[in-house]
């Protein structure tokens, strides 16, 4: 039976293998142009967080200079960094989707609206006769919500709350934004529903892209066991946001 470090270094010839076979294509193959180009921009980034002399080369057991086993552990990662960029950016500087869906009324001056399958982040919600959107759902877990229970202390068309949760839809489980509120005669129209969607990292919108790529180069070096690299670069994301324009 082999040891460890031999299956080790079986696993990451067999990655070097993969990527050698891999060509970057406009309009299919196995990764584009675009994604390559992100993968690009992490390691530069990464080169430069890593201590001295390391640089992004890896090596293990008669294997030398695997830079391109680098790409597959950027790759993995790009994705998640996208959404976690959609999560965390100043709602301001991102393109939301625009939404049109009907609402489902309780029959209490309150109702929900089902969200869309790549549904991540509120931007803009309102119904016809609130006097000002919302741009933020709350969750049931904070004490805001508690509020939305009782009909004196809940949102109302002046100052209207959103309440992301999961709700039980003809027998399924779903996540909904339930909306607080509207009086019991009033028609429930919804004015505007705009969403901050899950997409693919090489969708993000070119001003996020810097921020994109510091948050995946800062989850590679926390996966490599470089902490401190990796905090430098939650640092720079942070910078990133603050230059948005």
């Amino acid at each position: 039976m082999s040891n460890l470090s031999e299956q080790l270094a079986d696993y990451k010839l067999a990655i070097y293998n993969l990527l050698s076979g891999i060509q970057p294509v406009d309009g299919g193959g196995n990764i584009s142009v675009a994604r390559f180009n992100l993968i690009g921009l992490v390691k530069v980034k990464i080169d430069k967080l890593m201590p001295e002399g390391e640089g992004v080369q890896f090596e293990v057991q008669d294997l030398v200079n695997f830079t391109d086993t680098l790409d597959v552990q950027i790759n993995a990662f790009l994705d998640p960094s996208a959404k976690f960029i959609h999560q965390t950016a100043p709602l301001t500087y991102i393109d939301g989707s625009l939404c049109t869906t009907e609402p489902v009324n309780n029959n209490d001056g309150t109702g929900y609206v089902e969200t869309p399958t790549d549904y991540i982040r509120l931007q803009s919600f309102k119904m016809s006769l609130w006097e000002r959107e919302v741009n933020e759902a709350i969750t049931p877990q904070e004490p805001a919500y508690k509020l939305q229970t009782n009909t004196y202390t809940r949102g109302g068309k002046s100052k209207p709350v959103c309440v992301i949760m999961q709700k039980n839809v003809s027998g399924a489980i779903k996540k909904a934004i339930q909306y607080y509120s509207l009086d019991t005669d009033d028609t429930h129209t919804v004015e505007q529903f705009i969403y901050i969607p899950e997409v693919v990292a090489e969708s993000v919108q070119t001003n996020l892209i810097e921020a994109l790529t510091w948050a995946c180069a800062s989850k590679v070096l926390e996966a490599e066991g470089y902490s401190v690299a990796s905090d430098n670069a939650k640092k720079q994301i942070i910078i990133e946001y603050q230059n948005l324009k």
